[in-house]
């Protein structure tokens, strides 16, 4: 079992008009192995296999293990359950950058000297978040963290790249400060990849995306681990050496580097932190950069991966937003402008389901995250995945009154859904997903709605504090049906 741990920072100083001192080299993705460096981190390396010739910057990297600190003796823990103790036998700590959207990624190979062949897919996932809460330290001993925790170390890393790549001067050896958002630890990603014959048991809400047969299959879930959600891909290969999957690999991390760092972008420019209004030259800048990544996020195949699915998948709501906070799209020119209000409004009506994960891969609970609101609650799979997909599809209404009310009634019924037992939660569910399937089609029928109406209706009379509110929500939604 392979699992790669990234944590993605957004270096936004190009665009900040605070940030001075930034030390010049390495230039990245231009930097040069074996005379570039980054100080109290290592020394930039070649990649032992290169990179790909479509994704500019991966052939290089910087070593990190001076970054971030393991454990002594990391080859001999063992962490994991007594029924498959896994060891890690190999692991690597590497920055990358392209210059804006920057990542350091660690890789370890985890194994049991137990049966590896009797193992059940639940031992080597237990292992896995095992692993995920390994005790790290953060940058050099004056200014080390300790007592990190490896899926958590994003933030801490994030300060210690700022400094390391910040100049000194004798007369203010302190660094200048810089306001947080100029570069910025953001949601952490993990890719999990096992054998066919080896799999790793999946978190209860992953979702599959199509992948040839003769490359395996893969798997999206979010997880909350501890303070950090984070977006998770299974990977279960039929041969890891395929260039191919290779190729997917550094796909679905760069992939999500580039969009964590459009988020941070988009936030600073939305919010006005980054005032894009009084200077010209860093206008055209960030317009450039976002006009170009909107477009390569958002294309449906990009360097031979079709992405649409995985874009679709590992889909999160863009709630970095303060209220009224749009007013400065409108400085920006029309095509892009128009872009990135479609983005924000595609990204604020999309729902998805995060599992809740404790120590050793033991489930809390579930939480659907339904645009700016969250629920959360014991849902089982069908239940998370149907109010899930209505709230999802409400955005196809035909009117945005009719899909501000179907968005409504989904926040709803995950309330009532989260108070009833499993099997009516269920019903419930099918009934509000039959329910917008009619009232987003071209020609609803009347007898399916007026009945799935009903279905929500009785349930919701189970729980007395939501009777009220889920009849409201229906009647609105039937009100405009019938029009």
């Amino acid at each position: 079992m392979f699992l790669v741990v990234q944590h993605p920072f957004a270096d936004l100083r190009a665009f900040c008009p605070e940030a001075e001192g930034r030390v010049a080299r390495p230039a990245w993705p231009l930097a040069t192995p074996c005379v570039d460096f980054i100080r109290s981190s290592g020394s930039v390396q070649a990649r032992r296999r290169g990179g790909v010739p479509e994704w500019e910057g991966e052939e290089n990297y910087c070593d990190a293990s001076a970054a971030l600190r393991f454990p002594d003796s990391l080859n001999h823990l063992a962490r994991g359950t007594t029924a498959f103790p896994a060891h890690c036998n190999y692991s690597f700590r590497r920055f990358y950058s392209q210059g804006k959207a920057a990542r350091l990624e660690v890789g370890m190979r985890l194994a049991s000297d137990e049966d590896d062949t009797v193992a059940r897919p639940d031992h080597r996932r237990e292992a896995l978040f095992a692993w995920l809460g390994l005790e790290v330290s953060v940058g050099p001993r004056r200014h080390r963290k300790s007592g990190l925790k490896l899926v958590e170390a994003g933030p801490a890393l994030a300060g210690h790249y700022l400094r390391a790549s910040t100049l000194r001067t004798k007369e203010d050896p302190a660094q200048p400060p810089l306001p947080g958002w100029c570069f910025q630890a953001r949601t952490p990603a993990l890719v999990i990849e096992a054998p066919m014959d080896d799999t790793v048991s999946l978190p209860r809400h992953a979702r599959a995306l199509r992948l040839p047969a003769e490359l395996g299959s893969l798997h999206h879930a979010w997880l909350q681990l501890g303070p950090r959600r984070v977006s998770a891909w299974f990977l279960h290969s039929a041969d890891r050496q395929a260039p191919q999957l290779r190729a997917l690999r550094i796909h679905l991390l760069r992939l999500h580097s580039e969009r964590e760092t459009l988020h941070a972008l988009l936030a600073a420019v939305v919010s006005n932190k980054l005032d894009i209004t009084s200077d010209s030259a860093r206008s055209d800048a960030v317009q450039h950069y976002l006009n170009e990544t909107l477009r390569a996020t958002q294309r449906p195949a990009r360097h031979g991966v079709q992405q649409a699915e995985m874009v679709d998948i590992a889909c999160d709501a863009f709630n970095e937003l303060p209220e009224n906070s749009t007013a400065t799209l409108d400085t920006l020119r029309r095509q892009i402008g128009d872009k990135v209000r479609a983005y924000l409004k595609r990204s604020s009506e999309h729902a998805s389901t995060v599992t809740h994960i404790t120590n050793l891969g033991t489930y809390m609970n579930t939480t659907i995250k339904l645009g700016s609101v969250t629920v959360g609650g014991d849902f089982n799979l069908v239940t998370a995945k149907n109010i899930e997909n209505s709230f999802n599809k409400a955005a196809s209404a035909g009117t945005p009154e009719l899909a501000d009310k179907l968005k409504a009634l989904s926040v709803q019924v995950a309330e009532l859904a989260k108070k009833l037992p499993a099997d009516q939660a269920e019903k419930a569910s099918r009934d509000l997903e039959t329910l917008t399937s009619e009232a987003t089609s071209e020609e609803p029928r009347k007898e399916w709605f007026e009945l799935s109406g009903k279905g929500l209706i009785e349930a919701a009379k189970t729980v007395a504090e939501m009777a009220a509110p889920v009849a409201t929500a229906v009647k609105a939604v039937l009100a405009l049906l019938a029009v």
